[in-house]
C-alpha cells in the first residue's frame, strides 16, 4: 500500500508495505549493537555508491524510531523536522534497505524530482543527511482479517531530512556519479514548515534541515521584554 503525504514544500514519498505469514519475523533493539552496525553498514554502503558521506547513528533519532515502529504503524508519524522511511514485512534491516535501494529503477535521472515510486531510496542517499537511527519491531500479531499477517515493522528516522523539491540534483548522484560544483548546485530549496519532513518515507519524511525553534524563542522573549517595558512606562 501506499501513504501519499504532500503539501506544499515537501512531497514525502510511498510507504512500503508488505504482508507476510507469521513465523517469519523477529523483534530487534534500536540499541543492539549488531542491529545498529547493520543499519549503518548497508545506508552508508548505498549512499557510497550514489556518492554521498556516511551517516552518523543518532541514539535519538533510534529512540522515537523505536517508539513508532513499537505501534505498527501503517502510515508516518510526522514527526516534525525529521525525515522517515517506513517499511513492513521484512525479516532484516538489509532485506528492508535493499528494497528500498532497489527503487532507483524508478528514479526518472532525466527530470530530478520528487516521486512517490523512489521516494525511499531518494530519502536514503540525500547528500545533506547526516544522521540516521532505525528501529524494528515484531508485528506478526497484527493481521487484515483474510488471513495474512503483518511482519517485521521497520522505520528509520533522519536529519537533516532530505526529499525536498529544487535540491535533487545535487543530493541524488546516480551509481558511480560525482556531485555537480558547488557553483552549479542551484538556489536552496524551501525552508521546512515544521510538518512532516524527509523520509522520506519518505516519510520518507522529507526535510531541507532540522527545524529550529530558538527564533520562536528569541521573538517571544522580546515581545515580553516589549510588553513589560510598556506597563513600566504607564
Amino acid at each position: 500500500m501506499t501513504n501519499n503525504q504532500h503539501n506544499t514544500k515537501y512531497q514525502p514519498a510511498a510507504m512500503l508495505l508488505l504482508l507476510l505469514l507469521p513465523g517469519v519475523v523477529h523483534s530487534t533493539s534500536s540499541t543492539d549493537p549488531a542491529f545498529i552496525k547493520e543499519c549503518l553498514d548497508m545506508h552508508n554502503k548505498i549512499r557510497a555508491a550514489h556518492s554521498a558521506p556516511p551517516l552518523t547513528w543518532d541514539a535519538r533519532l533510534a529512540d522515537v524510531a523505536q517508539r513508532y515502529s513499537a505501534t505498527c504503524p501503517t502510515g508516518h508519524s510526522m514527526t516534525p523536522g525529521l525525515g522517515e522511511n517506513l517499511a513492513g514485512g521484512y525479516a532484516t534491516a538489509t532485506e528492508a534497505l535493499q528494497a528500498m535501494w532497489d527503487e532507483r529503477q524508478l528514479y526518472n535521472w532525466n527530470d530530478p524530482k520528487f516521486s512517490k515510486e523512489a521516494g525511499h531510496f531518494t530519502a536514503i542517499v540525500w547528500r545533506d543527511t547526516t544522521h540516521v537511527g532505525c528501529g524494528m519491531t515484531d508485528c506478526s500479531h497484527i493481521g487484515d482479517g483474510n488471513g495474512n499477517h503483518f511482519g517485521n515493522s521497520f522505520v528509520c528516522e533522519y536529519t537533516l531530512h532530505g526529499n525536498v523539491e529544487g535540491l535533487f540534483p545535487q543530493n541524488v548522484i546516480p551509481e558511480g556519479g560525482k556531485p555537480p560544483p558547488k557553483s552549479d548546485q542551484g538556489p536552496p530549496g524551501s525552508p521546512p514548515d515544521n510538518n512532516n519532513l524527509n523520509s522520506g518515507e519518505v516519510s520518507g519524511a522529507p526535510a531541507a534541515a532540522t527545524a529550529r525553534p530558538w527564533g520562536v524563542v528569541a521573538v517571544t522573549v522580546m515581545l515580553l521584554v516589549w510588553g513589560f517595558a510598556g506597563v513600566l512606562r504607564r
